[in-house]
């Protein structure tokens, strides 16, 4: 049961480092916390009974109700004046002392919402008989929207998208294939596009150590001539752990050499791959 003080303004002197008490002084209800040697006060919120912190080091400490999990973190003010920058302890950790590791986001590091547009090479050709990675560029032209990157979470030299926090991700891959170096896609061969989570960062899929997103037939069975265009799309939606690394890939099945659709303007109308967080897990 925490204690209630009346008719007295705390101060040091009454509380033990760590102790939590309620103040009523003044005609105010005050949550007080005694923490590093300091006092730490707001006002109390009878109804929610919560009670955010604020010292004087522009720390706070919230007890949010939930399993005694306590919210604290280094915050600031931006230039309308607003706080921001929490960090989220883990139930069962003492958020006092919860090393970054153990947070289940930092908000102290001006947190940015997951979410990419990026666009493909589009001179690249995936050879026939397995897997090959697709891969990505930086380019931006003048017919369409640039691509974004909005937390950083694209490695261009590996091709692949970094999960940044433990949460539910939603992909999307638009693609427009150009058959130019075969005479067809015979009957019997396939074409498919994988999404999967590159355990080991080989930069490939391998079925026994890397797990699969989603995997999408694009072609099979169809006989389609030399020089012809068709497009595909793929839509996934997983849960993922902080360090996945998600790589896009092709599996040409078809017995010849096929290629994304090459336009020094129009390609990334057709050709890219885009994603974004859904909700923290």
């Amino acid at each position: 049961m925490i204690d209630i003080i009346r008719h007295k303004q705390v101060s040091l002197n009454d509380l033990q480092e760590g102790e939590y008490v309620i103040n009523e002084f003044g005609g105010k209800i005050k949550g007080v916390l005694k923490l590093n040697g300091k006092l730490h006060n707001t006002i109390f919120n009878e109804e929610s009974n919560k009670a955010p912190l604020k010292s004087e080091q522009n720390d706070i400490v919230i007890n949010d109700g939930v399993n005694d999990r306590v919210i604290i973190g280094d915050i600031g003010k931006t230039k309308d004046g607003k706080l921001y920058g929490m960090k989220v302890s883990k139930v069962g950790s003492d958020a006092r002392f919860a090393s970054e590791n153990k947070l289940l986001i930092n908000t102290a590091k001006n947190f940015l919402w997951p979410a990419f547009r990026v666009y493909i090479d589009d001179s690249q050709v995936w050879a026939t008989g397995g897997y090959s990675k697709v891969e990505f560029e930086n380019k931006n032209k003048s017919t369409v929207v640039n691509n974004y990157d909005n937390n950083s979470n694209i490695d261009y030299t590996n091709d692949y998208f970094i999960v940044p926090y433990d949460g539910i991700y939603h992909f999307n891959t638009s693609l427009l294939y150009e058959d130019a170096h075969s005479a067809q896609v015979d009957s019997g061969e396939s074409l498919s596009q994988i999404l999967y989570v590159d355990s080991n960062s080989s930069g490939a899929y391998v079925s026994s150590d890397d797990l699969s997103i989603k995997i999408r037939l694009d072609v099979y069975h169809a006989d389609l001539i030399a020089d012809k265009f068709w497009s595909t799309r793929l839509s996934a939606e997983t849960k993922l752990s902080a360090g996945d690394k998600v790589q896009w890939a092709i599996l040409n099945a078809t017995g010849a050499n096929i290629e994304p659709y090459n336009s020094s303007t129009h390609d990334v109308n057709y050709n890219m791959f885009t994603g974004h967080l859904v909700c923290l897990t």
